[in-house]
């Protein structure tokens, strides 16, 4: 009997637990600290990097979000500062692949 109480109570904290972090990330990918501190183009940025799930070419992220090739290249750049996303050049693409950083800070 003991035991049945003791593991419906872990049961029960294994499903707090886990819908406590549900809570956490939006479907737009985005747990509320970052939507916190982060600006308006680098919540854009991270989200779509999230939702598409890998890496996109950095002027693949220019078209769909903005037209200012310069303001964007220059939002990555701080967003690759602070350790929020990465970049690698393809030399085939002929451009960046950027990729959302996990947060230890590896690609996601």
């Amino acid at each position: 009997m003991v035991t049945v109480i003791i593991v419906g109570l872990l049961l029960a904290v294994a499903v707090i637990v886990w819908l406590s972090y549900r809570r956490m990330t939006a479907s737009d990918g985005l747990t509320p600290r970052e939507r916190e501190v982060l600006s308006l183009p680098e919540r854009e940025i991270l989200s779509m990097l999230r939702q598409h799930g890998g890496p996109l070419r950095q002027d693949r992220l220019i078209a769909d979000l903005y037209n200012d090739t310069e303001e964007l290249a220059g939002v990555i750049l701080i967003m690759e500062e602070k350790g929020t996303l990465k970049r690698k050049w393809d030399r085939e693409a002929g451009t960046y692949m950027v990729s959302a950083a996990s947060v230890d800070g590896t690609s996601a």
